[in-house]
């Protein structure tokens, strides 16, 4: 499982031979969220509210190159 960044304490990773949707995993104490890439959303888990938010600004910012290392570490499934 590659940490792809580390912000505020959110481990921010993407692993290989994953599953559609493109998606990267944000880690948090016992917390975990899987976030759709494209869409923002929280396929599955949860974090609290303020770090979903930070999460959320980091995907803003960062959205093309998280796109890119989903599907280097997943070639396969590129559309």
């Amino acid at each position: 499982m590659p940490e792809i960044d580390r912000i505020s304490g959110i481990r921010i990773c993407v692993f290989s031979r994953d599953h559609l949707p493109p998606h990267f995993h944000a880690f948090y104490g016992e917390y975990e969220a899987l976030i759709d890439i494209r869409e923002g959303t929280v396929l599955a888990g949860g974090l609290p509210r303020k770090k979903l938010r930070e999460v959320l600004e980091y995907l803003a910012e960062n959205r093309e190159e998280l796109l890119e290392t989903f599907y280097q570490l997943n070639p396969n499934l590129r559309q």
